[in-house]
């Protein structure tokens, strides 16, 4: 018998060549993708807990979203700090000095967040600094000249110019136009993004008129532009989340972790992102158990004031999810670090584990 030829053409459906692939375009496609991937390999952003990290929490990939979800003051906004700290050192040790850290923040003033940033290289109080009541204000200026020095791009609002009616809204479109700006006029790309928070983000104004859907319209648009966004800039997107107030997909009073469909306002949340890191500071919720042991399954522990539990909630690319650390926060600093249950006991072991954390 001859070769049977299909009788079918392509007329009209040449659009779907994106989304069918022959064997050898699949090979071709994923050859192209291995060789892209290791000259970029030097590029991926590590995670700042070295325990986590050989977990594996493999670095993050241009292009890869990362969700921390955490409940309203369980240390969201402090843990994206203190990785934003650890990726400026990294591009400071690898030498990308055409590249920065951009930091997204629409809840505090870019004052407030520089308050805090002295406060953790001067040690001293950050209510002393804003306040004006610090006794050693040359250690102060010193302070601010080092920070002047760190690859940290700030994307936020800033008392300075609270009167001028031009002041941009920080809804995501402006704040890519923002990162847009910065490249044009410094040259710096950005090496991650960081957003703090999805759900503070201002509506877009082209979403205001869809009424009590808005929000959560705005929340799933939102999510789908950072993908697109880690795409445009070739660089992770870090995005901090709301979680439920009553969780879902959390376990034991006493292990009280968001799970992957916790995050407040649309199921999109836990569908687009690569990676989803969970936090719980057990004393948010059992602050009357201060000091006193617990137990989660068949796990005790002693609930610490800066005791912070980290959990791999989703890893894409079969990397492995669903293990929690417990972990030291040194407030001082804003450093964090893995500990073990059993360090939890003694208050004074505890306390070297917390001062080891902050001279990191």
């Amino acid at each position: 018998m001859g070769e049977q030829k299909s009788n079918y053409t392509t007329d009209g459906l040449r659009e779907f060549q994106t989304v069918a692939f022959a064997p050898q375009d699949a090979a071709n496609i994923a050859h192209d993708k291995v060789k892209e991937l290791q000259t970029m390999a030097h590029k991926g952003i590590e995670f700042p807990i070295p325990e986590i990290a050989s977990y594996p929490f493999a670095p993050l990939l241009p292009g890869q979203l990362c969700v921390v979800l955490a409940q309203s003051s369980n240390y969201k906004s402090g843990f994206m700090d203190f990785w934003k700290d650890n990726i400026a050192d990294q591009l400071d040790r690898q030498s990308r000095d055409n590249e920065a850290v951009f930091y997204v923040s629409v809840e505090d003033m870019l004052e407030e967040q520089m308050f805090f940033e002295i406060s953790k290289e001067t040690g001293f109080a950050v209510d002393e600094i804003s306040t004006g009541h610090t006794d050693d204000w040359n250690k102060v200026i010193d302070a601010t000249l080092k920070i002047g020095g760190v690859q940290v791009y700030r994307i936020c609002n800033s008392l300075k110019y609270s009167d001028r009616p031009d002041v941009p809204e920080l809804y995501l479109a402006n704040v890519a136009k923002a990162i847009e700006m910065v490249y044009k006029r410094d040259g710096k790309k950005p090496a991650v993004i960081f957003v703090d928070y999805l759900q503070a983000l201002p509506l877009d104004p082209d979403h205001k008129g869809y009424g009590s859907d808005a929000r959560r319209l705005q929340v799933r648009e939102d999510i789908y532009e950072m993908r697109r966004m880690a795409a445009r800039y070739a660089c992770p997107v870090i995005v901090g989340v709301q979680a439920k107030q009553e969780l879902g997909g959390a376990g034991d009073e006493f292990m009280y972790i968001p799970g992957m469909y916790d995050g407040e306002e649309t199921s999109s949340i836990a569908q687009r992102a690569d990676r989803m890191v969970g936090l719980w500071l057990p004393k948010q919720k059992h602050g009357s158990k201060l000091n006193k042991t617990v137990k989660a399954g068949d796990t005790s522990y002693v609930i610490r004031d800066n005791l912070l539990f980290v959990k791999i909630i989703k890893q894409r690319g079969r990397l492995p999810a669903g293990k929690s650390w417990p972990c030291a926060i040194n407030y001082q600093r804003n450093r964090i670090g893995a500990a073990q249950f059993n360090d939890t006991y003694l208050g004074k072991v505890w306390q070297e584990i917390t001062e080891k954390v902050g001279a990191k």
